[in-house]
């Protein structure tokens, strides 16, 4: 899938802490099993940057808005 490249594509290749929220899975591709599956409410508590990449319902119903201390970078349009 697009999103999971350009996961793959900044995992790769910036040097950062990084919590990955992906509510259909259970365990993490194997190739990317060095990085563990957060909660949504775990990794909003603790990100700096936040990237949405899909529209997935628990994404859509989580009402994400604009907040002074998290940088969105929202490719599919939840954060109002």
């Amino acid at each position: 899938s697009p999103a999971l490249h350009i996961t793959e594509a900044v995992l790769g290749s910036l040097p950062c802490n990084s919590k990955i929220v992906e509510p259909y899975i259970d365990e993490m591709p194997r190739h990317l099993r060095e990085y563990s599956l957060a909660t949504l409410d775990d990794a909003m508590e603790s990100a700096d940057v936040v990237v949405i990449l899909v529209a997935h319902s628990p994404f859509r119903e989580y009402g994400f808005t604009q907040r002074d201390d998290k940088i969105f970078i929202d490719a599919v349009g939840l954060v109002k």
